[in-house]
């Protein structure tokens, strides 16, 4: 599967909307039980979260340039008194050109189809996805919004992002709770779920887990460095299915396998901030392409002048030259470490010229929580230049003469 960065959408390429540093890909969404399918394009790519997200704008402007239309049912809130008729919507934050922005929007079950160059996937059943922006975010609102509501291609910089990380779906226990509503029949979503599912499969879940083979994982192959002093203009790579399941996909060459936390995804980054002369654990730590960045916070590293919230690199570091810095990553329970280099350059600089696509660009994480407490997010930089292996939850792959069990990371 192509996986490409460029300008964005063409609604908003080129303009102030349009997204740096954004993986992408295409995909077809599909009517249960019909061969009706819509193409969707850029799809922006995130290996920290799971499920696939489409703005209903998005989606609506797809069907009426194709002339196509979808009937996609909406997922029933098991939770509520039988015949009330209610459904489920989810609520969850998602990271954006301004930093994140909240995802709202209705479950509905699709048929997720890729298709291409010696790429034929779909998954087996429909798929419970999020249709952003549905039912509208309008009174009475979910109590979930912190950072603005995402209503349009413009707010999240695509049409939609497709989340495949190494968990099957986007929450667990008592968290789906929190983040899942209960829409009334009128649209009235402001109210939480009563209960978390018993049956899991009702929330919006990573696509790739439903298709019929190659579904224990991805392999995200962006094997081309880029430049650290100028970056590019656009950038293509692949996305791999499966891990050990075709010729093309074993899991070899790799010096490098972290176990990933079962619950959370997340990995220990051990960093030095600068001044200090001991490393700092950030256990919130996950490798995630959906951030245009690697973001983490080191005051000693100066941010982008004028520091206000009126300039858009506000939180972007600037450091006077490049800063070749390294860390430590580590394991779930410990399992596996290694060392990761990597340089932070002035982003004013980079983002100066031409260039979209950048190696050495830094930022602070969101003030909003993208990420938990204070967090060490590996973001697309991390993955220039190299192949990594995400195994999902239940996996079971063959590395030399052992096993190697999901949820993981391996580079």
């Amino acid at each position: 599967m192509t996986a490409y960065v460029d300008c964005g959408p063409a609604s908003i390429c080129q303009n102030h909307a349009s997204p740096d540093n954004y993986l992408f890909v295409d995909l077809n969404v599909c009517q249960p039980q019909t061969t009706t399918c819509v193409k969707i394009d850029h799809v922006h790519v995130s290996t920290a979260i799971s499920g696939l997200r489409i703005l209903a704008s998005a989606l609506s402007a797809a069907e009426q340039a194709q002339g196509v239309s979808l009937t996609l049912t909406p997922e029933p809130d098991p939770s509520a008194p039988s015949g009330s008729g209610n459904t489920l919507a989810d609520c969850v934050q998602l990271p954006t050109e301004s930093g994140v922005g909240t995802a709202f929007g209705s479950v509905v079950t699709a048929v997720v189809q890729i298709t291409g160059q010696s790429v034929n996937e779909t998954t087996t059943v429909p798929v419970p996805i999020q249709l952003i922006a549905t039912p509208t975010t309008s009174s009475p609102k979910p109590s979930c919004d912190q950072t603005g509501f995402i209503n349009t291609v413009a707010d999240l910089g695509a049409n939609g992002v497709i989340g495949i990380g190494p968990l099957m779906y986007d929450c667990s226990g008592s968290g789906c709770v929190t983040q899942y509503y209960s829409c009334t029949p009128a649209g009235n979503c402001s109210a939480n779920i009563s209960a978390a599912p018993s049956d899991p499969a009702v929330l919006v879940t990573n696509p790739v887990t439903k298709f019929a083979t190659d579904n224990n994982g991805v392999i995200i192959e962006l094997t081309t460095a880029v430049d650290p002093t100028q970056g590019a203009p656009s950038y293509q790579g692949t996305i791999v299915f499966g891990i050990g399941t075709e010729s093309n996909n074993a899991l070899t060459g790799v010096k490098t396998v972290l176990a990933a936390d079962p619950s959370s995804g997340a990995i220990t980054t051990t960093y030095t901030l600068q001044g200090q002369s001991q490393g700092t654990q950030f256990t919130n730590s996950w490798f995630d392409t959906g951030s245009y960045a690697n973001l983490f916070t080191d005051s000693g590293i100066p941010t982008c002048q004028p520091n206000s919230p009126s300039n858009p690199l506000a939180t972007f570091y600037c450091p006077s030259t490049a800063l070749n810095l390294q860390a430590t990553v580590t394991g779930s329970g410990g399992t596996g470490s290694a060392t990761v280099s990597f340089t932070v350059a002035n982003a004013q600089t980079l983002v100066s010229g031409s260039s979209i696509v950048f190696s050495s660009i830094a930022a602070q994480p969101p003030a909003d929580g993208y990420g938990g407490t204070n967090p060490f997010i590996w973001g697309l930089p991390f993955f220039f230049g190299q192949n990594v292996y995400i195994g999902f939850t239940g996996a079971s792959v063959a590395n030399g003469s052992s096993t190697v069990n999901g949820p993981f990371y391996a580079f």
